[in-house]
């Protein structure tokens, strides 16, 4: 079954028409019928339906096998390339952060916030385009730091991006 399947069957079995579940879960009849439609809605919208409902997010996603995910051109080099930002090898010259590469904490916690802002427009393929690079200036500003209030506020910019990538 699909979302929008599911979600009608959960509505069916409440017994509540499409304006009932809208005004107990604090949305719009138009967004109902949106998903029930088969139209893209956010996670927290999905999670406010799934508790006017007395169900679990989780529930009301497809329950079949999921197809392979073929992913378009490039996708793994992303990935690569993420991980490579999360991950860098141990130990191998090539691979250590250099001054050159190192920017100030300000503009990289402005590029964070540009991913935030990205992420919320619901623009993944920008934001995983950009965080390699924000974690590669974060790393290098961490290893560039001259002072202890320095390497501090490059710690926590790196923490921040860290966090927010995690909850996201």
């Amino acid at each position: 079954m699909s979302l929008s399947e599911n979600v009608r069957n959960h509505r069916r079995r409440a017994g509540l028409g499409q304006e009932q579940l809208a005004e107990e879960a604090g949305v719009s009849v138009g967004v109902v019928r949106k998903v029930e439609q088969g139209g893209n809605v956010r996670v927290e919208t999905l999670h406010a339906l799934a508790r006017a409902l007395g169900t679990t997010t989780s529930s009301l996603f497809a329950t079949g096998v999921p197809e392979p995910d073929r992913g378009g051109e490039g996708d793994d080099i992303r990935l690569l390339e993420l991980r490579r930002a999360l991950m860098p090898p141990v130990g191998l010259a090539e691979n250590r952060t250099t001054p050159r590469e190192a920017k100030g904490v300000e503009a990289i916690q402005r590029e964070i916030e540009d991913s935030h802002s990205l992420y919320h427009a619901d623009r993944y393929d920008s934001v995983a385009k950009k965080l390699p690079g924000i974690l590669r200036s974060l790393e290098a500003a961490v290893s560039v730091s001259e002072d202890d209030d320095a390497r501090r506020k490059a710690l926590g910019a790196r923490s921040q991006a860290f966090s927010s990538r995690g909850s996201t």
